[in-house]
């Protein structure tokens, strides 16, 4: 419409057809969360952390980006509280690469950010080899919350034949 009316002064007719077309065109507003999330990694003298916080997309805003079969699994997954968590649960997520892993991820640690503390591991082949790394991964960063551990690509390390591969670094997070 702006085109059509190019070269004339914007008549009256020109700037009521623009305000209505636009009136009915809906606005889309991105929500998104900020997400305080621990980035651990082994330093020099021991494995260290750096906070830092980032921004995640709403759960809510994303949600239809996901197969109507998975919603519901992933609709409790993100409405869970603390009360709803015991220890030691093991969330595995798979798909092929940009297929949203990573997006339902952040969304994830943005509904569980009041009683949780999101920690990504980057070096997940050196935390499991290492028990020091481990225990003071969990004990020392989260204080009261829960401790969301992620590790990406972490497949090699659930496999059958991992314990003679990496050693028992997955087992013994689990235990």
């Amino acid at each position: 419409i702006s085109w059509a009316c190019k070269g004339t002064d914007m008549s009256d007719t020109c700037r009521e057809m623009i305000d209505t077309i636009t009136s009915l065109i809906p606005r889309v507003v991105k929500k998104e969360d900020k997400l305080y999330m621990q980035f651990w990694m082994m330093g020099g003298q021991g494995p260290v952390h750096y906070d830092k916080t980032i921004e995640a997309e709403n759960w809510e805003e994303i949600r239809s980006n996901y197969a109507p079969a998975i919603q519901p699994s992933l609709n409790t997954l993100m409405n869970m509280k603390s009360a709803d968590v015991d220890a030691g649960k093991l969330i595995l997520w798979h798909g092929e690469p940009g297929t949203g892993k990573t997006h339902a991820i952040r969304a994830l640690c943005a509904k569980w950010n009041e009683w949780s503390t999101a920690m990504y591991i980057t070096d997940p082949e050196t935390f499991f080899g290492r028990s020091d790394y481990m225990t003071r991964t969990v004990f020392e960063s989260s204080g009261y919350k829960a401790s969301l551990l992620i590790l990406e690509d972490a497949d090699e390390f659930i496999s059958a034949d991992a314990k003679n591969r990496t050693g028992q670094g997955m087992s013994r997070l689990l235990n």
